[in-house]
């Protein structure tokens, strides 16, 4: 399946059409299990500052809505017609990222947002990896480009002292 397909399934639910209107497609998450994945398509609600998800994979089931982290960025609308690139193709330039530059990094898990960001519509897409880092990818859901790309640690020693 691939995001346009599970944005318009979600689109057809009965329960879509009770959404306020001030609510808005703010992003669609996966997470890579094997050979397997479903999408969380997510709708931000401004007005009560939740997202209601929809979980898309051989049926479609809408989650109780949840509270949102609070940020300095706002959570802007992400049009699907800013997505012209596949799942599967973001995929690939990742890999190819992570092959060029960051050979060692071993993915154990792998989950990607399609969401609006300040650098545009993206394939936010992050890598846990063995060596206890996390490899961010974002590339331009348009095109293709990758945007920008980096290897933190996941956990950091704080040495302490002053």
């Amino acid at each position: 399946m691939d995001f346009h397909e599970a944005v318009k399934q979600v689109r057809a639910m009965p329960q879509f059409k009770h959404l306020p209107k001030t609510c808005h497609l703010a992003h669609a998450f996966v997470m890579k299990e094997n050979e397997g994945e479903e999408w969380q398509i997510g709708y931000f609600c401004p007005d009560t500052d939740r997202m209601i998800s929809f979980i898309v994979d051989e049926e479609v089931h809408q989650l109780p809505p949840a509270e949102v982290l609070k940020s300095d960025i706002a959570i802007k609308t992400l049009d699907p017609a800013n997505v012209k690139i596949s799942a599967e193709e973001a995929l690939a330039i990742a890999e190819k990222v992570r092959l060029d530059h960051y050979k060692a990094s071993m993915p154990m898990k792998t989950f990607f947002l399609i969401q609006h960001l300040p650098e545009g519509t993206v394939y936010n897409l992050t890598y846990v990896t063995r060596q206890f880092t996390t490899l961010n990818i974002k590339i331009d859901a348009k095109d293709g480009t990758v945007v920008k790309h980096s290897n933190e640690p996941l956990i950091s020693f704080d040495k302490g002292g002053k």
